[in-house]
């Protein structure tokens, strides 16, 4: 299930043309947008700008479209583990975990999780993956993607892993799967003629030292929307204009941090984290979506436009093959 319900996600979307400094244009069909070091490097000193605001020191996270770490920035005096809540249907209840790690799954799935047709964060994960749908209202069937934050484990056969030769080809495992506590949101590419946007990446902000099912921490989610700034998801995607059995998704609960002085890159009071087997203590361009440097390249099977998974050669990773038993399906 891990790898398919994240290719399935992934294949929602399509690439943007252009780049979100805003050269390029989407509408419709779009070709490849992804983010460049410089739009990092302002992603994280935005959240730090707001976090010293709100005085939380905090660890940020940015990754691109495919879950490739861009970079992770620890801000001096942020907690460096984080705590997984004994909430129901998480697994990992008790466990003590680096800060990191949890900033990673957060920007992840506001990426993995969101497209051209949708925008959806932590928060909106929160509501739509526990055993009742609303949350804690027993009695009611589970949400619609009910167990969902099992997907992109670490211990998945479909996702690729950092330092696998010089691929960057995702989808990329996220270390504690989908996450579902709030402060991860997708950052998006902007058409400036048009408004169109295309899905470029996520940021996941941990701080609290604290972390579970659909907790309410309202410093983590506003720093995480001061850090999206510029890169908002358009609003007639946010979660928040879906209805599930007539009852609104949510997008955020909180409004956006206060925004303190924004410095330059190499002014920030804190330090880039190598996280092993995710990200070298560095930053790094993201990779354009639908190339095959991503991993993903758009393909028509049947005459239907769809998505496989390829290498960094451009090669299906898994080709068709036909069946073994006799009366079996054909590779064709």
């Amino acid at each position: 299930m891990t790898g398919l319900v994240l290719a399935l996600l992934l294949a929602q979307a399509c690439g943007g043309t252009g780049n979100p400094s805003g050269a390029g244009g989407c509408a419709g069909e779009c070709g490849p947008a992804s983010l460049s070091s410089g739009d990092v490097r302002l992603v994280i000193a935005q959240a730090v700008a707001a976090a010293e605001a709100l005085g939380l020191p905090v660890t940020v996270s940015v990754v691109d479209r495919v879950g490739n770490v861009l970079a992770v920035f620890a801000m001096r005096g942020a907690a460096t583990t984080t705590t997984i809540a004994g909430t129901e249907g998480e697994g990992l209840e008790g466990q003590t975990v680096p800060a990191a790690l949890a900033a990673i799954s957060k920007a992840g799935t506001g990426a993995y999780l969101s497209s051209q047709g949708n925008a959806f964060t932590t928060t909106t994960a929160s509501l739509i993956v526990q055993q009742n749908f609303y949350p804690e209202e027993r009695g009611q069937p589970g949400g619609p993607l009910f167990g969902v934050q099992f997907s992109q484990l670490p211990c998945g056969d479909l996702a690729t892993r950092f330092g696998e030769g010089s691929a960057r080809t995702g989808p990329k495992r996220l270390p504690l799967g989908l996450s579902a506590d709030p402060g991860g949101l997708p950052l998006y590419g902007f058409d400036p003629d048009t408004g169109g946007g295309v899905v470029v990446g996520g940021v996941g902000i941990e701080g609290d030292g604290a972390y579970g099912l659909g907790r309410a921490n309202a410093a983590e989610e506003r720093i995480a929307q001061a850090a999206a700034a510029g890169f908002e998801a358009p609003a007639e995607r946010r979660a928040n204009r879906i209805f599930v059995i007539g009852r609104s998704l949510r997008f955020v609960e909180s409004e956006r941090a206060p925004s303190g002085e924004i410095r330059p890159f190499d002014q920030l009071d804190g330090t880039l984290l190598a996280v092993p087997g995710f990200a070298p203590a560095a930053v790094s361009p993201g990779v354009a979506f639908s190339t095959p440097a991503s991993g993903i390249v758009p393909t028509t099977v049947g005459g239907l436009a769809t998505e496989i998974l390829v290498d960094a050669d451009g090669r299906p990773r898994f080709p068709p093959r036909a069946a073994t038993t006799p009366g079996g399906l054909t590779e064709g």
